[in-house]
C-alpha cells in the first residue's frame, strides 16, 4: 500500500519505535505521535493536527501501571481522544492489545489488562474501522519483571504461564495489519512454546546478574498460571523460541 499515510501512536515506545522503523521501507508515509515527538495524547487539538490525512492509525500506546484505576485512567481517555481526533474520517485504527485482556479470570489479577480492555471497548464502540492485534506476553516482559520486583537483592517473579513472543514479532504483525488490503477484525499472536515467565527471568538473570537470586511466585491455582494467558486458537504462531531470544539478546 505505497503512498498510504500511517500515524503511529506511542512512536517512541518499545513496540511503536519498531513499527516506525519498518513502515518507510514499505513505501509508507509515516507520522510518529508521542510526547517525545511533541504531541501529548491528552492534547486533542495537537492530536487532531498530527492525524490529519492519516488513513491508518496504529495505537501502540503504553502506560506502566499496576492498578486498574491508573491503567483505565490512561487507556480509556486516550482512546476517546483518538476517536474524537478522527471524527469525520474513515481512518482505520490498528490497536495493539493483549490476548484475553477482557477476560475477568485474567484481568481481576492484572490492572493493566483492565485498562487495555477499556481501550478495546472504546474503539469497538466508535464506529471506526478497527483491527485489534492481541499478543501474548513479550519475552521483554521477563526483563521488566526481573527489575521491577527486586527487594533487598531478591527478585520475586510471578510464574505466569505463557507462549511469549519477541516485541519485534508483535511490531511485524502491526505493520502487516496496517498495510493489508484485507484487515482482520482480531488477530491473536502467540509464540511456539509454553514458557514459565519466572523461569525465563532466571535465565535472563544468569546473563545480566540483576539480582542475587530469583524467587518464583507460584500461580498454579489461578488462571494466570494455568493457561488463561494463551489463546486456544491463535491466528499467528511466531517462530522465536526462548532459547533463540536469549542467545540474541
Amino acid at each position: 500500500m505505497a503512498g498510504t499515510r500511517v500515524a503511529v501512536l506511542g512512536a517512541s515506545g518499545l513496540a511503536g519505535s519498531l513499527v516506525m522503523r519498518r513502515l518507510p521501507s514499505r513505501g509508507v508515509e509515516t507520522v510518529g505521535v508521542s510526547r517525545h515527538l511533541g504531541v501529548d495524547i491528552g492534547d486533542l487539538a495537537a492530536l487532531r493536527r498530527a492525524l490529519v490525512g492519516a488513513e491508518v492509525v496504529v495505537d501502540c500506546l503504553n502506560h506502566q501501571s499496576f492498578t486498574a484505576r491508573a491503567a483505565a485512567g490512561f487507556f480509556e481517555p486516550a482512546a476517546r481522544n483518538v476517536v474524537a481526533a478522527l471524527e469525520g474520517t474513515r481512518a482505520r485504527v490498528v490497536c495493539l492489545s493483549i490476548v484475553n485482556a477482557g477476560d475477568p479470570r485474567v484481568n481481576r489479577w492484572l490492572g493493566h489488562y483492565r485498562g487495555k480492555a477499556a481501550q478495546e471497548r472504546v474503539y469497538r464502540g466508535s464506529g471506526l474501522p478497527l483491527s485489534i492485534v492481541g499478543t501474548t506476553q513479550w519475552f521483554e516482559l521477563a526483563e521488566q519483571l526481573l527489575r521491577q520486583t527486586r527487594l533487598a537483592g531478591t527478585a520475586f517473579v510471578p510464574g505466569l504461564l505463557s507462549r511469549p513472543i519477541a516485541v519485534a514479532e508483535a511490531a511485524e504483525q502491526l505493520v502487516e495489519q496496517a498495510l493489508t488490503q484485507q484487515p482482520a477484525e482480531v488477530t491473536e499472536v502467540c509464540g511456539p512454546e509454553q514458557v514459565d515467565m519466572a523461569e525465563l527471568a532466571r535465565a535472563i538473570n544468569e546473563q545480566d546478574h540483576v539480582a542475587r537470586r530469583v524467587v518464583r511466585i507460584p500461580l498454579g491455582g489461578t488462571a494466570l498460571g494455568s493457561g488463561a494467558l494463551i489463546p486456544p486458537s491463535p491466528t499467528v504462531i511466531t517462530t522465536t523460541t526462548a532459547e533463540q531470544w536469549l542467545s540474541q539478546r
